[in-house]
């Protein structure tokens, strides 16, 4: 079972690692300056390598190999997706989380900032059905184009703002939200705050766990975080909701349960 670990003012949120308890002393490694990797969108185009390595690493094998040659990604959105191995990772922790509501294959989720589908179509593989949404009209033609590949008959795509569209939709099991981190500079700042639109990312879970302004209200509310996050902040916002830290090489995965 998780612990709360209340340390030097920081707050009794649930810290976990690869699904087990970590020790954190110091307040200070919540803001460790992230690890060094050979990041894909740190390269120029001529360092680039080949595009079927890049999209390899991004997305699981398509059922057919030949398929990769139709999935389609810009130079952009490589700053942005979610390769396949976090996708796994992450939807292992929601699963876990959903087990203490119900079985996932009974689940809904909604993908609030869908990109060009590197975490949607790792849903889909696990979870009953998923709402897939993405704001940027060609991004949207992107995702639309990679689900497909994929066969993935349990997709629903949408183009459009999630601020508005979740509000109105029902059976919502798990909104998971991956917010713009600010670009490539997002790593000189430090306590780093974000949001969604023009809404505080603190603001918008709140507003998603409140049944007067949703049809529906998430079980769970998941965000992909960097490093440098404010998670004091985003405690003190969010309590008394349960809220559970994963650390994973690159970022934060924040789990808040609803009560």
């Amino acid at each position: 079972m998780d612990t709360a670990i209340p340390n030097g003012g920081f707050p009794p949120i649930y810290l976990c690692d690869n699904n087990q308890n970590v020790e954190i002393t110091e307040e200070s490694k919540m803001t460790d300056e992230i690890k060094t990797e050979e990041k894909i969108e740190e390269r120029t185009s001529e360092e680039q390598p080949h595009r079927k390595i890049i999209v390899e690493r991004i997305f699981p094998k398509p059922p057919n190999t030949e398929d990769y040659k139709k999935l389609m990604i810009d130079e952009e959105t490589l700053m942005y997706v979610t390769n396949y191995k976090d996708a796994e990772r992450i939807m292992g922790i929601i699963i876990k989380h959903m087990k203490k509501f119900k079985h996932t294959r009974d689940s809904l989720i909604v993908d609030a900032t869908a990109c060009i589908g590197g975490d949607t179509i790792s849903f889909a593989k696990k979870f009953r059905r998923v709402i897939s949404i993405e704001f940027l009209a060609d991004r949207f033609e992107f995702l639309k184009n990679n689900v497909e590949v994929y066969k993935l008959n349990n997709v629903e795509l949408m183009n459009g703002n999630s601020l508005e569209i979740i509000p109105k939709l029902p059976n919502i099991d798990i909104i998971y939200v991956d917010p713009p981190w600010g670009g490539k500079n997002y790593k000189e700042k430090t306590n780093l705050t974000l949001k969604l639109g023009d809404r505080e990312i603190e603001d918008l879970a709140n507003e998603f766990f409140d049944k007067d302004k949703m049809t529906s209200t998430p079980l769970l509310i998941v965000f992909k975080l960097p490093k440098n996050y404010d998670i004091k902040y985003l405690y003190d916002r969010l309590k008394p909701h349960p809220i559970y830290l994963y650390e994973l090489f690159k970022m934060f995965i924040i789990v808040i349960e609803k009560i």
